[in-house]
């Protein structure tokens, strides 16, 4: 009755929040559509989990794995395929579909996502579900640009552990190319302060002596795109012109100078556009301190300690990160089970107690200095300490309360962070 379906997860997670669910489904006007609006095949490519369990979702790497495959092939079925799954519809993100069997032309909607959580019924949403989308996106981006320069605008990448969603760029794993030309990946929020064409993706690289701004056209015609770059963060562009190199459709075109960071360059349909701005710089946020030749590496000794116990605290582990240059941490984590979470997380099959803490403290000290404490009131219990770079190690303990009252904790443990001169 012009209302969406209300998915049966929807009700014990919205419950658990505390928000009724079941009568406050999203109005969605009863209409008739022609059978492939509603296909269920159609909606596998975007689906989640195996055989379109999740259809509709945005949770997908099939299509960007489409993608790769079309551009190592040239299989032009997989590559128009992918692209119909991914282009447009990263505008927002409205969780993760159920849809096996049910199927819902709110999916469709433009302002799907701006309705209040409570009304999104015929939904779920995993908190922890951004990151990976964000990488579908980052991935999609570069694979376009592999696939749209015939593999010679190519950086290298690799999957996070548990985390098959879209690979993941860094400077850390080294240089790619850019028609033959050694270049880091850049992808900095804000590098435009304008935009005048939304038909346009765009991706940036730099080496030691330019910056390469590439456009990714996903119009079906030819279009003009107008940008500005933002001299926050590309050094060079003032107070004199710059001189760029311009390739189109991996062809070499007239060169151009830009003044004030402005580009104007006109695309062929589905094309590609590279502008290398000759001399320019980037004003890096992140990469310089992940490049950094000058960091000390961790110590061999031991920068991480496991403690495998069958009490109430679970496993317990301390670890030193390095990031690069001022991103020395430490991180704990216990596998103490929470009052309010407990009947949802599973403990290791070796453990002996099942007691759940309603609070539990993280005892920490930076090599001699006094000990400091950080409490937690719900699952997980994990803590990330930044550190200085030149530290030398960290012991540290958890204690708890548990539900029964019983105060415990664990032995000292330390780890050991910089390596000793």
């Amino acid at each position: 009755g012009n209302r969406s379906f209300s998915y049966w997860w929807t009700h014990g997670r919205w419950g658990n929040w505390g928000w009724p669910a079941g009568d406050q489904a999203m109005f969605a006007e009863e209409k008739t559509v022609p059978t492939w609006r509603a296909s269920h095949n159609g909606l596998v490519v975007s689906g989640g989990g195996g055989g379109g369990g999740w259809l509709g979702t945005l949770s997908l790497d099939s299509p960007v794995r489409m993608l790769r495959a079309a551009t190592l092939t040239n299989d032009s079925y997989a590559r128009a395929l992918g692209k119909a799954s991914i282009v447009g519809r990263f505008g927002h993100f409205p969780g993760d579909f159920q849809g096996k069997p049910k199927h819902t032309l709110v999916w469709e909607a433009s302002d799907f996502a701006d309705h209040i959580l409570p009304k999104e019924t015929q939904t779920t949403w995993n908190t922890g579900h951004f990151w990976p989308i964000a990488g579908v996106v980052i991935d999609f981006l570069f694979t376009d640009a592999a696939d749209k320069s015939n593999n010679t605008i190519l950086f290298p990448s690799t999957f996070l552990a548990g985390v098959p969603f879209g690979r993941l760029y860094s400077p850390a794993l080294g240089q790619g190319n850019v028609y033959g030309e050694h270049a880091y990946a850049w992808l900095p929020s804000g590098l435009f302060s304008s935009v005048n064409n939304s038909q346009f993706n765009w991706i940036a690289s730099y080496s030691n002596t330019s910056v390469y701004i590439i456009l990714l056209s996903q119009s079906f015609q030819t279009e003009t795109v107008e940008c500005k770059l933002n001299n926050e963060l590309v050094a060079g562009l003032l107070p004199n012109p710059v001189e760029a190199k311009v390739w189109i459709n991996n062809m070499n075109a007239p060169a151009m100078n830009v003044n004030n960071g402005e580009l104007s360059v006109k695309v062929p349909a589905k094309g590609i556009a590279v502008i290398k701005l000759i001399g320019a710089s980037p004003k890096t946020r992140l990469q310089h301190k992940i490049l950094a030749k000058d960091m000390k590496p961790l110590s061999t000794k031991n920068s991480r300690a496991v403690l495998n116990s069958k009490g109430p605290f679970g496993t317990v582990t301390g670890m030193a990160l390095r990031w690069g240059r001022n991103m020395t941490e430490f991180y704990a984590f216990s596998q103490a089970n929470s009052t309010l979470w407990g009947k949802f997380v599973m403990r290791d099959e070796h453990a002996i107690s099942h007691e759940v803490f309603d609070i539990v403290t993280l005892h920490w000290r930076i090599d001699s200095n006094e000990y400091q404490n950080y409490t937690i009131t719900m699952f997980p219990f994990d803590v990330t300490i930044p550190l200085l770079d030149d530290c030398q190690q960290v012991s540290f303990y958890f204690s708890g309360v548990t539900s029964n009252r019983n105060e415990v904790e664990t032995p000292q443990m330390t780890v050991f962070v910089t390596k000793a001169e």
